[in-house]
């Protein structure tokens, strides 16, 4: 009894268990799919789970109950759960998958597609079928993503496979969907798909997916095929970034084929367009082998083998070009060996390598090339040439006595004035600034004497009395950032000087009026300087460019009426801009501007010979007398480029500002400057010091480096810089901006205006997949489309002609400009239907889009805001209005974001905490280099956001170990930060984390840099060691990177003022010297 009994209290307990399991279970499901919706790891109830309660319920009617009560309970959960959250699955996945939580992005799809596949097979569900399908293929597209991402991609291929055919992203779904069966090893497949993509001829898919197909023929070896499409991506896209693998497949092709004649000749091109691949390798090998037997590739004649050779040169190749041009030279040896031709090439081998800095070895090629050239031997050699490397060489092992004797040569017979000139530069470029100094005074005319160049020879060499007054009259004649340079300048003559009262003056003006601006952070910087100086003795020279000799008397008239004029300017009371009253939103009211009076000198009172050039100067000469004097002063350089008339938009008064100021740019009052008020010039007559020989010198303590604590930052932040940690403030979130109103955008404007811009349903359906980058692409034709229609008025009888091409890039100013890839094309981006139906529903949509063009504006820039288009989106913004005026920190910040956004924010600060490199440095880099656009090509080739040059992005491929690199994948946003943040973070690390350095490295060469520094950086300051870079465009390249650093960190982080140390260190690393 007692056993049975026994019996029975187990099998109630057991069978209480199971009940309460069953109870439980829908509960336990439930919260664990909202667990893992919202980011928390919880177990499900599994068949595991299932098993383990058999296994305790040992009653065969109590297990069969059990079971069918669990799989019912979790049927009922999982309804549960989904009926709580919905609608949020699909963006809880997209957000996990974002963030790259891939398995919990995973789980949320998976449990969603098997969800929806339910509801849709239930009946009475039918009516939700449409919907439910549209969700399913959103879920599998970024289910099918995740997994080519995480590279399991015959998973990726099987649930693309599942896609329906019908989405607005078809082309794309046959495009992904191919490159998943060919990276899966499936490539006549993907063939078939690629092909389908190409034809469906909608976006820039249908290009890749032709190169793409003619890769996946030749994988899987279906020559014939193989062959035709090789051949057309070839001739059609001759910037392809894979040109190189397009070669040998052909040439493969050909052989596979038995066409080995033509085989030769192919592997041939391939190996001659890309020596330095490794398929050019292989090509070169098979190229001997179809030679002997018998297949012979055409001869290849020796200057295109040169000419091929050099530019491997100038792209960096060195060893490879090294080895090539001593192949052409043993294959071209003469006799004697002094034939124009092996000369050529000892000059190719000479600078291949002086430019690696290598210059024992470039001085052994040039030294064998003077013997010949002094014995007679001439054929080939300039001379002038041979002597200004010699003598740069010389200066670059420490040799100036040689390097002196051997420019003297090298410019013996061009005549005294341009010889002088030349040792004067030779002198300014070595930091002798006295010598140079004194060549200058040989001929340099009192008009002369007033320009900038010569006032900073002054002020290097301690005659800091004569510099002032210069730069007080060059600040009168000047505005905007001008100005702010020469009051600046003057601040620091005054302090170079001793007079530090009027030097804290005259700092506090250009950091108040000029406080977004270089030389308003500058003066800030010196301001606490000057409250912990210590003096030292030294001083520093610099010298300025020589003029040529013909200019002499139109100088010397320059002088006359230079004088005069100044004669007529009424000086302006001095009035300290920190005690003027302010009006409006911050904005100071506007002082006096000196330079405005010149416009009134009466020039009819001058000398017959002085009037026109006061004309001139003062705004009023006009026609043919103007245009007469304006060729009379064109052959003087450096005028010749400022006061021809091929310089538009330039206004009188900024032609004659020009004149007293060759410097790199005609510079205004920029953004954010105050309401464009000028401050007053500085006071003349102020007295800075006695002239002496050796002018006291300033001794920095603080490194030149960006403290971004500010002066008192500690230097503990640089050792862990030193160890690869980022310094420097970072975003709370991966935002561009601090701002919450736009997201969401895309779909209000899908939801409003869909009908009339399709593109932006595209544009949703990508962004929701996870495809950010494609997205763009879709968004960016409704926005030039919208952009171009809204600056029109409305169409009455026919639609507008947009002038887009369809196959050009946004921003491309190189001189012959071209499509993707180099396609040539003339299709356009938004073409006119013929028929006359179709011609009519365009015009009724055209003015559609007309009569809502306000509600569009807002509308489109949201939407652009939430994919990030983020250059569309700053061009909008900088049409919209005096914003720039206002606070960056004031009720105008959101325009200050929209035109300074933090780009690609999830990007960017990857590579940045990668490599070491705060990620505001990369935007402000950014900014200057692409206006945020991944579409710029520059005059120079640089490539994508961040303008890396073709041959820096080849050298930064073999750091990063990527092979496959060809230079157009620049244009793709991530390879750009990737290669851009890596290649600047080399260049800190190259100059011991002086970040201007590095900056002026990025622009001009870091091995240029490193050149400064060894010639002129000793106990130069950095501010002057900025304003002695001899490149304009290097030198205004560091002062807008460091202004734009001090907006971003004032509009995002709170941060009043940048400071950057003085104290240069002078050694750097070797590498990277590209």
């Amino acid at each position: 009894m007692t056993e049975h009994r026994s019996f029975w209290y187990k099998s109630l307990g057991v069978i209480c268990f199971a009940a309460a399991a069953v109870s439980l279970v829908p509960e336990l499901a439930a919260q664990r799919f909202q667990g893992t919706a919202g980011g928390v790891d919880a177990a499900p109830i599994d068949a595991e789970g299932v098993e383990q309660v058999r296994k305790q319920l040992e009653v065969p009617g109590v297990t069969a109950t059990a079971s069918a009560k669990l799989v019912d309970a979790r049927a009922r959960a999982q309804a549960k759960a989904y009926a709580q959250i919905e609608g949020e699955a699909l963006t809880r996945a997209h957000q996990a998958f974002v963030e790259r939580r891939y398995d919990e992005a995973e789980q949320l799809l998976r449990a969603l597609i098997e969800h929806r596949s339910t509801q849709q097979a239930n009946s009475e569900q039918a009516k939700r079928t449409t919907a439910i399908e549209r969700e399913l293929d959103k879920a599998r597209l970024l289910l099918a993503h995740l997994y080519s991402e995480t590279d399991q991609h015959a998973q990726a291929a099987k649930v693309f496979a599942k896609i329906s055919d019908d989405t607005p992203v078809g082309d794309f779904v046959d495009w992904l969907h191919a490159r998943s069966l060919h990276a899966a090893g499936k490539p006549a497949q993907a063939a078939k798909l690629y092909e389908s993509a190409y034809k469906k001829d909608t976006t820039l898919v249908k290009l890749r997916a032709r190169v793409e197909q003619a890769h996946a023929l030749a994988d899987a070896k279906q020559w014939k095929e193989a062959l035709p499409v090789l051949e057309e991506s070839i001739d059609k896209f001759p910037d392809y970034p894979r040109r190189y693998l397009l070669l040998y497949q052909r040439a493969r092709a050909l052989e596979a084929l038995g066409k080995l004649d033509d085989a030769a000749a192919a592997y041939q091109e391939a190996w001659f367009e890309f020596p330095h691949k490794d398929t050019g390798v292989k090509a070169r090998q098979k190229v001997r082998q179809l030679a002997k037997q018998g297949h012979e590739a055409p001869e290849i004649d020796r200057d295109e083998l040169f000419s091929r050779y050099r530019r491997l040169r100038i792209n960096k190749h060195w060893p490879l070009a090294e080895k090539l041009f001593l192949e052409l030279l043993e294959a071209n040896k003469t006799e004697d060996g002094h034939s124009a031709f092996e000369h050529q090439i000892l000059v190719q081998l000479a600078l291949n390598d002086y430019v690696p800095q290598n210059y024992e070895e470039a001085f052994a090629w040039l030294e064998k090339l003077r013997k010949a050239y002094e014995a007679g031997h001439t054929a080939g050699i300039d001379d002038e040439f041979l002597y200004k490397y010699l003598s740069r060489t010389y200066s670059r092992m420490g040799q100036l006595d040689k390097a002196l004797a051997m420019l003297e040569k090298a410019y013996e017979n061009r005549g005294s004035y341009t010889l002088r000139s030349e040792k004067a530069q030779f002198f300014d470029d070595h930091g002798m600034y006295d010598r140079a100094k004194q060549i200058y005074d040989t001929f340099y005319s009192k008009w002369r004497k007033r320009g900038w160049q010569y006032t900073w020879l002054l002020y290097k060499t301690g005659e800091f009395q004569q510099a002032y007054e210069n730069l007080t009259r060059l600040a009168e004649r000047s505005r905007g950032q001008r100005r702010a340079k020469y009051m600046y300048w003057a601040a620091r003559t005054l302090e170079r000087g001793g007079n530090l009262e009027e030097a804290a003056k005259l700092y506090g003006d250009v950091s108040e009026a000029y406080e977004l601006g270089y030389y308003g952070i500058q003066a800030r910087n010196r301001l606490l300087d000057i409250q912990q100086r210590k003096a030292v003795d030294g001083s520093v020279l610099a010298g300025t460019q020589g003029l040529v000799e013909r200019g002499d008397e139109v100088l010397e008239e320059m002088d006359r009426a230079g004088d005069a004029l100044a004669k007529k300017q009424t000086q302006a009371p001095y009035r300290d801009p920190r005690l003027v009253q302010r009006t409006g939103e911050g904005e100071p009211a506007a002082p006096p501007q000196v330079a405005d009076q010149v416009s009134h000198v009466k020039c009819e009172a001058e000398t017959p010979e002085d009037q026109q050039f006061c004309e001139l100067m003062a705004g009023k000469l006009t026609g043919r007398s103007k245009k007469a004097l304006m060729m009379a002063l064109a052959p003087m350089r450096p005028y010749s480029g400022l006061l021809s008339t091929g310089m538009p938009g330039m206004t009188p008064d900024q032609v004659a500002e020009a004149a007293f100021d060759d410097d790199e740019s005609n510079d205004v009052v920029e953004l954010g400057d105050k309401a464009g008020a000028d401050a007053p010039a500085p006071r003349r007559g102020i007295q800075v010091t006695e002239k002496t020989r050796t002018a006291p010198r300033i001794r920095y303590n603080t490194e030149a480096r960006i403290y971004w604590e500010g002066r008192s930052d500690s230097p503990v932040a640089f050792v862990k810089a030193e160890k690869g940690q980022v310094i420097g403030p970072l975003p709370d979130e991966p935002w561009a901006y601090d701002q919450e109103d736009y997201h969401g955008g895309l779909a209000r404007a899908v939801d409003t205006v869909g009908e009339l811009f399709p593109q932006l349903e595209r544009a949703q359906w990508l962004r929701d997949a996870g495809y950010t980058k494609f997205s763009r692409w879709a968004i960016r034709d409704a926005a030039l489309e919208f952009r171009g229609l809204s600056r029109r008025g409305k169409p009455y009888s026919k639609p507008h002609e947009l002038p887009y091409e369809r196959w050009e890039h946004l921003i491309d100013n190189r001189r012959r400009e071209a499509g993707f890839w180099g396609y040539s094309s003339d299709e356009e981006r938004y073409p006119v239907p013929d028929s006359a139906r179709a011609k009519k529903r365009m015009l009724e949509r055209h003015q559609k889009i007309y009569e809502k063009r306000d509600e569009l504006d807002k509308l489109m820039l949201d939407a652009m805001k939430d994919v990030g288009d983020y250059h569309l989106v700053r061009r909008f913004t900088l049409g919209t209005g005096p914003w720039y005026r206002k606070d960056p920190q004031g009720p105008m910040r959101y325009k200050w974001m929209q035109a300074y956004p933090r780009a690609f924010p999830r990007q960017v600060l990857r590579e940045s905490i990668k490599n070491g490199v705060n990620p505001y440095l990369v935007w402000a880099l950014m900014t200057v280099e692409s206006s945020y656009n991944p579409d710029s090509i520059s005059p120079a080739d640089a490539l994508g956001l961040l303008q890396v040059i073709p041959r820096t992005g080849l050298k930064t491929a073999e750091m990063l170990g990527d092979e496959d690199f060809g230079p157009m994948d620049l244009l793709d946003e991530d390879i750009a930060i990737q290669h851009g943040a890596f290649y600047f973070s080399k260049l800190v690390k190259k100059f011991r984390g002086q970040e201007l350095l590095a900056i002026a490295g990025y622009n001009g060469g870091p091995h240029r840099v490193a050149a400064w520094m060894d010639k002129r950086g000793r106990n130069m300051p950095m501010d002057e060691f900025v304003e002695e870079i001899p490149f304009n465009e290097a030198r205004g390249y560091v002062k807008k990177v460091i202004r734009f650093l001090s907006l971003y960190l004032r509009v995002y982080e709170g941060v009043e003022e940048v400071y950057v140390g003085q104290k240069m260190r002078l050694d750097y690393l070797p590498q990277p010297n590209f």
